[in-house]
């Protein structure tokens, strides 16, 4: 088995960001310390319940991570990253299985070599801390819209000084309570105790609300993005993210009691705007594993290009056969389940999210329908109530044929507002197609306002959910930055789910221009290069004349 050459090793350590302080001295030293663990057939690292022996680097290939009682993985690790630091650290057995994939090389390093240098670098200790806290918190939490293959590097809240920073005002109001209380063993009057059990409930709702609050608000970081989501409870609800590819630069900045509690902010920019980690703990830490994730993807992205362009070349030049298309299978069309007539048409007529080939329809929630409707909703009640009361109590015949004929107008006319309340909710649509985003506002027998715009332009996609009943209901708008105009898609249902059902369509369409920008190459590549086999046969055929008629 080959052996792997230590600079080749250093290499690699100064890229991961658990070792970035480290001198060359260091890093030398711990390179030499590491011994290679060949899989060229793939196979397991360890299973749950083994000894905690090694600490692991992986230098080529890929493994997969699954947690104990888990049926799938739930991280798959690549050059760069590490793993069995936790049981280690926490001195325990093995609670996950770790698999490798065909071809794979991790350097490991004796668990007593790696607990000297976790005691012997802050910045090595302070890494680990947080891998392992945002583990034992990926464990707790289940994010639906994340990807089946994407990795959590970092899941992190707010420091904890500031839950009890926000706890001081419910622990005051406590403290006043039951002294409020022991006022009825003085007074003998039962006020003070009343007042005083009120006010600890209210105290201890208080407190439970802020606790809710401060540990509502995620940082996460994947191999694929970044995402900041903040809830405030009952009224909030957003998640903002930004891939790779559109991060500029990270930045970590910390005060005098930031630096004695270990917390920070973290600034990170992208082309359209900033996102900020606010209160973070391990502010220089979270900035080191950004600043190596922004590593990985230009690396990632250069060696797909260059791979592709190199597979290009050859198909032209006759090297490698150019696969042929295969027959897209017919997929069995489900048979849909047959509907009544009046729920057929309740359906079509109050759908939020339609199909339509490729695109995609979204309309507002039917809530707001409601509440744009309320006005002709209630004078329809309150003139549908007049006419009963007038056919029961009205005892004269004339009466009775007038105001059933004037309420019978006004009922008509109410209808008809109400169905301009329904067109105009109706009319106002968000499209998704393949290429394009499409946002129609429409006024019933007036305007019609129609803004596109290219998925490829996507700068940055966010969505908020405000207020009591936006939660309760599940919906909110959808925030599309295209350069320096933002499109809205307002008041849509499941906004998470529009917001992913976006950023799907993006990336696909990225995709697709990036094979026709390839293709382009790829044909101008080929030409260029069968000129030059012409050209070089050409000359070699002219030099060999030239010297057959030397003497």
């Amino acid at each position: 088995m080959a052996t792997i050459e230590i600079a080749n090793i250093v290499k690699l350590l100064k890229r991961t960001y658990i070792f970035f302080t480290l001198g060359e001295g260091m890093l030398q030293e711990i390179a030499e310390s590491f011994t290679p663990l060949f899989f060229p057939d793939g196979g397991p690292v360890y299973d749950v319940g083994d000894d905690a022996d090694m600490f692991y680097l992986v230098y080529r290939g890929k493994v997969a991570i699954t947690p104990r009682n888990a049926r799938r993985p739930n991280a798959w690790l690549v050059r760069g990253d590490f793993f069995g630091h936790e049981a280690i650290v926490k001195r325990r057995f093995r609670r996950q299985q770790v698999v490798a994939e065909r071809g794979t090389i991790l350097l490991t390093l004796p668990a007593k070599q790696f607990l000297h240098l976790y005691q012997g670098s802050l910045h090595i200790k302070k890494c680990i801390q947080q891998r392992i806290r945002s583990e034992e918190l990926q464990r707790r939490l289940q994010f639906n819209w994340l990807h089946k293959e994407e990795t959590v590097y970092l899941l992190e809240t707010k420091h904890i000084f500031f839950l009890w920073q926000r706890l001081v005002g419910p622990f005051v109001a406590l403290f006043g309570a039951v002294l409020l209380a022991l006022l009825y063993l003085v007074t003998d009057s039962v006020i003070p105790l009343i007042f005083g059990i009120a006010g600890f409930v209210a105290a201890l709702l208080w407190g439970v609300w802020e606790w809710i609050d401060w540990s509502n608000d995620y940082y996460i970081i994947t191999d694929r993005r970044i995402v900041w989501i903040e809830k405030v409870l009952f009224l909030y609800d957003s998640r903002v993210e930004s891939p790779f590819e559109m991060i500029k630069n990270a930045d970590a900045n910390t005060d005098l009691i930031g630096r004695m509690f270990n917390f920070g902010n973290v600034t990170i920019k992208t082309y359209t705007t900033k996102i900020r980690f606010e209160h973070i703990p391990s502010p220089n830490q979270v900035s080191a594993l950004l600043q190596d994730m922004m590593t990985r993807s230009a690396e990632a992205q250069k060696k797909h290009e260059e791979e592709t362009m190199t597979e290009a070349i050859k198909r032209e030049l006759g090297l490698i056969e150019t696969p042929r298309p295969k027959p897209k299978e017919e997929q069995p069309v489900p048979v849909p389940e047959r509907l009544s007539m009046p729920l057929l048409v309740l359906s079509s007529l109050f759908q939020l999210r339609t199909v339509h080939g490729d695109a995609i329809v979204y309309r507002k929630h039917w809530f707001v329908l409601l509440r744009e409707a309320r006005n002709p909703t209630l004078t329809l009640l309150f003139l549908l109530a007049l006419f009963i009361a007038n056919l029961l109590l009205n005892a004269s015949p004339g009466g009775l044929v007038t105001y059933s004929v004037i309420l019978g107008v006004g009922i008509l006319a109410t209808i008809a507002w109400w169905i301009w309340e329904y067109v105009d909710w109706r009319n106002d649509r968000f499209e998704l197609t393949p290429e394009q985003i499409v946002d129609v506002d429409k006024v019933p027998l007036g305007d019609e306002n129609r803004k596109t715009a290219k998925l490829e332009d996507i700068l940055s996609i966010e969505y908020q959910r405000e207020g009591i009943s936006g939660l309760i209901f599940n919906f909110g708008t959808v925030y599309i930055r295209v350069g320096t105009e933002t499109f809205t898609f307002d008041h849509v249902a499941n906004p998470s789910a529009v917001q992913q059902e976006i950023e799907q369509y993006r990336q696909e369409r990225i995709r697709l221009n990036l094979e026709n920008q390839v293709k382009g190459e790829r044909a101008r590549m080929a030409k260029w290069m069968a000129i030059y086999h012409k050209s070089a046969k050409e000359i070699e055929e002219l030099e060999r004349q030239k010297g057959d008629k030397l003497p």
